[in-house]
């Protein structure tokens, strides 16, 4: 897809709404029906170009939605081979039309991560997964939305689970959860095999923990 072509899905449909990039102006887009597109994304981009400088690294996001994450990352470190795993379909034929409409060769594929075993490790994970355990909190009606909020299909173990299995042994993790989730990602590292090694405060909104994390040993 290219030329006037790029886009055409996302163009299409009238649901979505234009997100604008702070690099070169560049627009994509995320659909309403579900979960949007938060400073949370912003804080995790940041942080993993901030301990991140290497031009040539394996990088996989979990839980990439729009694309938003994996897009920024592709835009900042354009030698980075990014993959970004999305259980929604209609979010990863997004994704991969937004990443078109940013000139960028981004990998989205369509799974679950529960069970998804990538064919080789990565140096670098990232992820901005759903917060709330389920029957907690405000729950939303649309079930697109949901998925991306709550823990119905991805659990903090479920998350530390997939991590394990995909993570290169010298790898490192990087993902962002409000503060009030700060006990039971510590207690889903503890029953993992890995090791959380740093705790950042988010710099922008101080609303939420980033961990860094890796395998123990």
């Amino acid at each position: 897809m290219s030329g006037s072509d790029v886009g055409a899905f996302t163009l299409s449909e009238s649901r979505l709404k234009a997100i604008k990039l702070p690099v070169d102006d560049l627009i994509i887009y995320q659909d309403m029906r579900y979960q949007p597109v938060t400073t949370a994304s912003a804080e995790l981009v940041g942080a993993a170009l901030e301990h991140h400088t290497i031009q040539d690294l394996n990088v996989l996001e979990l839980g990439s939605g729009c694309g938003a994450v994996s897009i920024m990352l592709g835009l900042k470190r354009p030698n980075w081979r990014i993959t970004a795993l999305e259980i929604q379909k209609e979010e990863v034929m997004l994704s991969r039309d937004n990443a078109l409409r940013c000139g960028l060769q981004i990998e989205f594929i369509e799974a679950d991560l529960r069970s998804w075993l990538a064919p080789a490790k990565y140096d670098l994970i990232i992820s901005n997964p759903p917060w709330q355990p389920v029957e907690s909190g405000r729950s939303s009606p649309i079930i697109s939305r949901a998925i991306g909020r709550q823990e119905l299909s991805c659990t903090i173990d479920d998350l530390m689970d997939c991590i394990s299995r995909n993570l290169a042994p010298d790898g490192e993790a990087i993902l962002i959860y409000p503060k009030d989730r700060d006990k039971a990602v510590l207690e889903a590292v503890a029953k993992s095999s890995l090791d959380k090694f740093e705790t950042c405060i988010s710099r922008d909104t101080y609303k939420y923990l980033i961990y860094r994390i890796r395998h123990r040993g």
